[in-house]
Formats: structure tokens, C-alpha cells, sequence
């Protein structure tokens, strides 16, 4: 009889990958906000959107998730969290809403800077898989991808990802974050590695 597949989809952006700080950087060195600014992803995207800047908040975007990724860092405890899951017997995906290259800007290569980066953080090494890492153009074909894979769980740091009509309700939602709802929400990676049976 064969043994059924548990399996654990994670998105990457703002779930594996932490960007409190690198959108406040990479503004002060384009000159799109004042030197010694100390301000996280949203309060700079709604500086830019204030001042009409939207172009320049999509193109930071842009530089941010390409040639800048390597700003970023691992959210505290995500890497042991995926070596504590495959240790439990689940199987570990990264199932990613990433466009191929920026909307806006120079034609980066997003999907390279993203496994580079998981590549550089040693996630390769501590238990996720090449073959296992997705990276979808739209939401719709991130939802088809996570059901044609038959995620179990899956991990995300946007809500509206789980309000999605197509969203399938078997599928237990995790959110990263801190906004209530039918899903459970966590904040810290270190404390989860229990909810996994």
C-alpha cells in the first residue's frame, strides 16, 4: 500500500525571506527617502504612494526582490523549522507568486536572485530541495501549483492568498503574520514546528 505524501508549501517573499529593513535601505540609496530613515516596507510604500511615486514603488520592488535580495535575511527559525519538518516525515515546497522579471524597470532576473539567495542562505544544504522550489507568474497559477502538488498546509504572509475563491478548503492555512481569521497565525517560526503531527 502506498504511504500518502505529506506535504508543506511555503511561500517565499515576506515568509521565508525578511525584508523589515531592506526597502528602507535600498530607498536611502536610490535617494527616495531622507539618509537615516528608519522605516519598514509599508510605512515606505506609503510614503512613495502619498507622493504619487507609484511608478518608483513598483521599480523599487524590482531592486529590491532582484539585484538586492541578498539584503534580506532568513526570518528567525524558518531554516530549522523546514529541517524539524522533513525530520517529522513531510515533504517541503516553496510555492511563490514571483513574476520572471520587475513590472517596472530594469528586466532583472527574479526567479535567479531567489534561488541564489536560498542557495547563499544554506537552505539547499539543511533540507529543502532544488526540484521543489516554484515560482508561479500569477496568484491563480501559484493556487493551481499548490493544489496540483496536494499541499496539505500552506504557508503564507497574505490573507487575501487564502480569501481566494479558488483557494481549496482542504488545504489547512497558516498565516505569517498577525491578522486574525479562520487559519492559524503565528508570528515566530519556532514556535510552530508542534502544530506539524
Amino acid at each position: 500500500m502506498q504511504k500518502t505524501v505529506r506535504r508543506i508549501g511555503l511561500d517565499f517573499d515576506n515568509t521565508i525571506a525578511c525584508y523589515d529593513t531592506v526597502f528602507c535601505q535600498v530607498a536611502m540609496a536610490e535617494g527616495l527617502i531622507s539618509e537615516g530613515s528608519n522605516l519598514n516596507k509599508n510605512q515606505v510604500k506609503a510614503l512613495l504612494h502619498q507622493a504619487g511615486q507609484d511608478k518608483t514603488w513598483t521599480r523599487l520592488q524590482g531592486l529590491v526582490y532582484g539585484p538586492e535580495i541578498g539584503r534580506a535575511k532568513p526570518f528567525p527559525g524558518v531554516v530549522e523549522f523546514i529541517e524539524g519538518a522533513r525530520t517529522k516525515g513531510w515533504d517541503v515546497v516553496v510555492v511563490s507568486h514571483k513574476t520572471p522579471v520587475p513590472v517596472i524597470g530594469e528586466p532583472w532576473d527574479l526567479h535567479t536572485a531567489a534561488r541564489d539567495w536560498l542557495s547563499e542562505q544554506g537552505f539547499f544544504e539543511r533540507g529543502l530541495e532544488h526540484e521543489k522550489v516554484f515560482f508561479e507568474p500569477t496568484r491563480e497559477a501559484k493556487i493551481r501549483r499548490l493544489i496540483g502538488i496536494d499541499c496539505k498546509i500552506f504557508v503564507d504572509d497574505l490573507p487575501e492568498v487564502f480569501l481566494e475563491a479558488t483557494f481549496p478548503a482542504n488545504v489547512e492555512r497558516w498565516l505569517h503574520g498577525q491578522q486574525e481569521g479562520p487559519w492559524r497565525t503565528f508570528q515566530d517560526w519556532s514556535l510552530v514546528l508542534p502544530w506539524l503531527s
